[in-house]
């Protein structure tokens, strides 16, 4: 049963009004009403009949109606709960996307420091191989560390900047075509050579 349909009912079974249980979930009575027969349906039970004036719940209804309520405290207890993450006893594998550089940079130290405060975490640390972003998305991997001129679309996660980085000539001392500063049109314009550890 769609837990929609449940917080429905309850909204109509403690209102015992269409409009008034509308009005409690923010929706349309309209759509209050499509509901009702959807669970009408549903449960094969009227759920409410008119009394005169008013909606009256049926014997079915009114034998589940505490029950759903109990279920629905149920799932707001459990969302409610948060469980703090102790690191000293804390057994878990994390999935980490990142390249050879920022493992180099930043897990490096962190493995150390994992060693003495976290020993039952382990790291699993694969490249950025693949389509990282979907695995992202289906909760496959944990953290992608990444420059955000290459993972162009994390604004769509949860996200922190960690660091910036600059790039570093190393130039011959005795070299008479270059100063203390180089231009980017005096740096196209010689011979040089570049290397890469990856994004």
């Amino acid at each position: 049963m769609d837990l929609n349909l449940q917080v429905a009912f309850d909204a109509l079974m403690s209102e015992r009004s269409v409009t008034r249980a509308a009005g409690q979930l923010n929706i349309g009575q309209s759509a209050m009403s499509s509901t009702l027969a959807r669970l009408r349906k549903l449960l094969d039970d009227p759920v409410l009949v008119r009394n005169g004036r008013e909606l009256v719940a049926t014997p079915f209804a009114e034998s589940v109606a505490k029950l759903v309520c109990e279920v629905l405290g149920n799932i707001e207890a459990i969302l409610a709960r948060r469980v703090d993450f102790d690191p000293a006893t804390a057994a878990r594998t994390f999935t980490v996307i990142a390249s050879d550089y920022c493992s180099l940079t930043l897990f490096t130290p962190l493995l150390s420091r994992l060693a003495a405060e976290a020993p039952g975490v382990r790291l699993k640390i694969a490249p950025p191989a693949g389509d990282y972003v979907e695995r992202l998305r289906r909760n496959q991997v944990d953290v992608v560390v990444m420059p955000r001129e290459v993972f162009t679309d994390f604004g769509s996660f949860p996200h922190q900047f960690l660091f910036s980085d600059r790039f570093v000539c190393a130039v011959d001392a005795n070299n008479p075509d270059v100063g203390e500063t180089i231009s980017l049109e005096q740096f196209s314009s010689l011979p040089y050579l570049a290397t890469s550890c990856g994004c």
